[in-house]
């Protein structure tokens, strides 16, 4: 859908936390005991139980109890989660990160080790700040490589980011590599199509930077306050996760132990240890030699959930402006209309190729024509040296508005495809990509784009392939 200012701009939305969690949702990771060990009361129940059994309660407590997180009937620990509040910075909550207050009950000498999943200190990549605001960028940039072995669209967040990897020198100074860190800081339009290998962006890196050059120099200012708004969260960032420590108590005399602790995940493992808690059980393997039943990770450090922390505001959405002199895009639009009504493919493609010629004058529309291409493809594609089975992708268009047909598999290494009705406007984008199919893995061969401008033939060349588009009237 196009950009519309008027209805996908929004206000920040209205931030309220609590000081403290004051409920748990939190999932089994082994069902229940039969054996309790908290009465009515909260009062840790010390009877023998199966020492395998370990809880992760479902609990609602109410503001002045604390919220049962785990009980581990084997080691006669429970762990009680006090606090559990969202971190600010400047004044807006980040996302992801919480302070945290637990306390442990058990016997004394038990110790208590939180932990990340699979490493004693969980990773920070995913606390972030959510910006203030959001420029919704265009689909791309286009990338020489495959969409995927499963046809899968790779995530537009990270096209984007690939895109700024070689930081486009816009006409201002705004570090916009800063912002590529936050996924909501940017909206991406997707591509309107997808299939197998192919993603129809047609917009290469010069042509997308541009675009986004036009779209952030009205909002120069804004981007500038947030990127290094941005910044400054990062270094803080850094800061909590560089005095991050692993945390753990011992249980005293009084049964007793806390943890405070800065936390960047919902999941935190807890590590049982000492000569409280049961040993092993062994059981036998197939020849008779005793082995432990689990091992000592899973026995000891079971996995509960902290409350979840409250959706984090969204961006106010910047106006992209029109511009008037745009016309790449209404030759895709005007050659969608026209397919939806009759047959696009040709039927002899050859023929009509070797009919067409060079035609059209400069800044000349392409309407409603026949247009068919011819690609011959070079290199070295199978061991045993046999032509490759291609499988070609013909697009253009602008952004969302974008035509496109797949034509294969023709095992050859040269091949002829076309289409009819086709409208393309100058200053158009059109991508020709190419996939060569085999039984088991299939290469990705390339993918050229040009810019029309009135005149035929159209000329694409990559290291592994050449086209050539022309018209037949």
């Amino acid at each position: 859908m196009a950009w519309k200012s008027t209805a996908l701009r929004c206000a920040l939305a209205s931030w309220f936390v609590s000081g403290c969690a004051t409920y748990a949702d939190v999932t089994a990771a082994n069902p229940p005991s039969t054996a309790h060990n908290v009465d009515d009361t909260g009062t840790l129940d010390t009877r023998p139980v199966d020492a395998g059994a370990i809880v992760v309660a479902t609990t609602s407590t109410p503001p002045h109890k604390p919220i049962q997180l785990l009980v581990h009937e084997g080691c006669r620990a429970r762990i009680n989660l006090v606090r559990s509040a969202p971190i600010t910075f400047e004044g807006d909550v980040a996302s992801g990160v919480r302070e945290v207050e637990v306390e442990v009950e058990g016997p004394a000498g038990l110790v208590v080790g939180i932990e990340g999943a699979g490493t004693p200190l969980p990773l920070w990549s995913a606390v972030q700040l959510t910006p203030k605001v959001a420029l919704q960028l265009p689909a791309g940039p286009a990338r020489d490589g495959p969409a995927g072995v499963s046809g899968a669209l790779f995530d537009i967040g990270g096209l984007a980011a690939a895109g700024f990897g070689n930081l486009i020198a816009l006409p201002f100074s705004v570090p916009l590599a800063l912002l590529t860190n936050s996924n909501d800081l940017f909206f991406f339009e997707a591509p309107s199509f997808k299939d197998g290998m192919f993603v129809d962006v047609v917009l290469d890196e010069r042509a997308w930077g541009d675009e986004v050059a036009r779209r952030a120099a009205p909002h120069a200012g804004v981007l500038e306050i947030e990127a290094k708004r941005q910044q400054r969260f990062a270094a803080f960032r850094d800061r909590l996760s560089a005095a991050a420590a692993p945390v753990s108590c011992a249980v005293d005399d009084t049964g007793h132990c806390q943890l405070r602790f800065t936390w960047p995940t919902s999941a935190m493992t807890v590590r049982f240890t000492g000569p409280t808690c049961p040993p092993i059980p062994k059981i036998a393997d197939k020849n008779g030699k005793p082995v432990p039943a689990f091992s000592a990770d899973e026995y000891y450090a079971p996995t509960a959930a902290l409350p979840a922390l409250p959706a984090p505001p969204k961006p106010q959405l910047l106006p992209v402006a029109h511009n008037p002199d745009e016309r790449r895009g209404r030759g895709a639009r005007a050659t969608a209309d026209a397919w939806s009504a009759t047959t696009s493919r040709l039927d002899d493609p050859r023929k009509a190729f070797v009919r067409a010629k060079h035609r059209g004058a400069p800044n000349t529309p392409l309407s409603d024509a026949t247009l068919v291409c011819q690609l011959k493809a070079r290199g070295s594609f199978d061991v045993d040296g046999s032509s490759p089975d291609l499988v070609v992708r013909l697009a253009w268009g602008f952004d969302r508005d974008v035509v496109g047909v797949t034509f294969g598999e023709d095992s050859a290494w040269t091949t002829t495809f076309g289409v009819a009705h086709a409208t393309i406007l100058p200053g158009e984008l059109v991508k020709i990509s190419v996939v060569d199919v085999d039984a088991f893995v299939d290469d990705w061969i390339g993918m050229d784009i040009v810019t029309f401008e009135g005149t035929l033939p159209l000329r694409f060349k990559t290291r592994s392939f050449s086209a050539e588009c022309r018209a037949d009237d």
